[in-house]
């Protein structure tokens, strides 16, 4: 009994002596901890620019499905023209709202009211026009509208210009793990918080692109979601069942919590389990103060025009394109079949998750860094090349 209770002992020490050990390595890394303070700092912007959209976002799609298919449409920005004895009424800009995208020519705002109205379509705009000189009343209050994105705009270019911000550290951190070898031993751990961490934002990132529900988001729903259902058939129906069936009313209000509550709260545990392996250190530097003013500055100069809604005149998957970090799987699933391009995708996250499997199973380690090079190397390029197609 003796014995067994001094081998915990020794292990519990060994663990405490490795740990201390790992933490006395990287605080010699000043360049991880500036990354790790840039990334805590950009995920609180986001987090305080979040809950503010949440104020101003209703995540209710029920008006916006397609009875006769079941599916959900994306909506357009809509300017009312009400033709009032000749004189015509423009709706001001605070008055634009959102609609389903329309194919007809016609159209009924209130569908109570029975009363059609003409679609004039612009590249990225639609207008309602009445037929005749009648003056029907309409009103944004009129209006039968279940997804009105208001445009928050610099709000919401603080908050996506920082979600670049936090992608940028995570790959950098990702990629200095690589050059320095942080997978392998006692690294481990390490590692698979952070692979965790990148996986958990990548789905964030995925899902605050579906949330407008523009032609942007509407076409980023259909594509992986069609896939994952298609080519990936336990993980598929895992995600179908999560997400109510995919095409159910519900689907908005499932990714909007998702994007709200659980992946914060996911990557809120991946940082606190790296924080606690890596320990504190202090910096002269007041990094977080600089990286708040530079996403400040950034969502400034970029004119608010990040913010806004992303729309097209025509509903066509090729003419969408997705976010910078998304190019590289975008750009597989265009140029190479759909199950080869998914198995190489899943192929690849699954090399990354478990390297450090691979540096403690081979004795070679210069292979396993040269596998892990390649595998950095490859996804920078396929990156490039996507955002130049």
């Amino acid at each position: 009994m003796n014995t067994k209770l001094h081998h915990k002992v020794e292990s519990v020490n060994r663990w405490f002596v490795q740990r201390a050990n790992l933490q006395d390595l990287l605080h010699t890394d000043k360049l991880f901890h500036v990354i790790l303070k840039i990334l805590l700092a950009t995920l609180v912007v986001q987090c305080i620019s979040g809950m503010v959209l949440t104020l101003y976002y209703q995540p209710n799609a029920e008006v916006l499905q397609d009875v006769k298919h079941r599916k959900l449409i994306p909506v357009l920005p809509t300017k009312v023209i009400v033709d009032t004895n000749g004189d015509t009424l423009y709706q001001s800009i605070q008055d634009v709202v959102y609609l389903p995208y329309s194919e007809q020519d016609s159209c009924l705002l209130n569908p109570t009211t029975n009363k059609p109205l003409k679609v004039v379509r612009g590249d990225d705009f639609q207008l309602l026009i009445p037929d005749t000189e009648v003056d029907y009343g309409l009103g944004v209050n009129s209006t039968n509208m279940s997804v009105r994105l208001l445009e928050k705009s610099f709000v919401r270019t603080v908050h996506i210009v920082s979600s670049y911000l936090l992608v940028c550290c995570i790959v950098v951190v990702i990629g200095l793990y690589i050059l320095r070898r942080y997978y392998q031993q006692p690294f481990e751990l390490l590692w698979v918080y952070t692979s965790l961490l990148f996986i958990v934002v990548t789905f964030a990132a995925w899902s605050g692109s579906v949330l407008p529900w523009d032609i942007r988001g509407h076409e980023a729903a259909m594509i992986v979601l069609s896939t994952a259902r298609t080519y990936l058939p336990l993980v598929g129906d895992l995600i179908e069942g999560l997400l109510n069936k995919f095409d159910d009313v519900k689907l908005l209000p499932t990714m909007y919590s998702l994007h709200v509550v659980w992946m914060p709260t996911m990557m809120l545990l991946c940082i606190y389990g790296m924080k606690r392996l890596v320990g504190t250190a202090k910096l002269q530097v007041p990094v977080i103060q600089i990286t708040i003013l530079s996403i400040l500055l950034l969502a400034s100069v970029t004119g608010f025009t990040v913010g806004k809604p992303f729309v097209s005149g025509v509903i066509v998957a090729d003419n969408v394109r997705p976010e910078w970090y998304f190019a590289a799987p975008f750009f597989l699933m265009k140029v190479l079949p759909a199950d080869l391009a998914v198995t190489i995708i899943t192929g690849w996250i699954s090399l990354l998750v478990c390297l450090p499997i691979l540096s403690n199973g081979i004795r070679n380690k210069a292979f396993t860094y040269a596998i892990s090079i390649t595998l950095l190397l490859s996804a920078l390029v396929f990156t490039v090349i996507g955002n130049l197609q």
